[in-house]
């Protein structure tokens, strides 16, 4: 799994035809940031090219938001 830049300068992973973002609070304009946050952005791909669908976003405000998300998806796969 490696490490990219969107157009922006935001990091991202792809996994599949999902894209991961990490979007830095500083790299948004007041107008798009709800969270007051950085967040992580999850989208998938339309399959036309790189477009992308339009994400959920999840904001970050300081590790445990992160382990939090983890812990979700360890649960939604427990009884697997």
């Amino acid at each position: 799994m490696e490490i990219l830049k969107d157009s922006k300068g935001a990091s991202y992973v792809d996994v599949g035809n999902i894209r991961i973002s990490y979007i830095e609070q500083k790299n948004r304009s007041n107008l798009k940031d709800w969270p007051n946050a950085d967040v992580i952005r999850i989208q998938a791909y339309t399959g036309k090219g790189k477009s992308l669908h339009q994400g959920a976003e999840y904001p970050i405000n300081n590790e445990k938001d992160v382990y939090h998300l983890f812990e979700a998806f360890s649960k939604l796969m427990i009884d697997k």
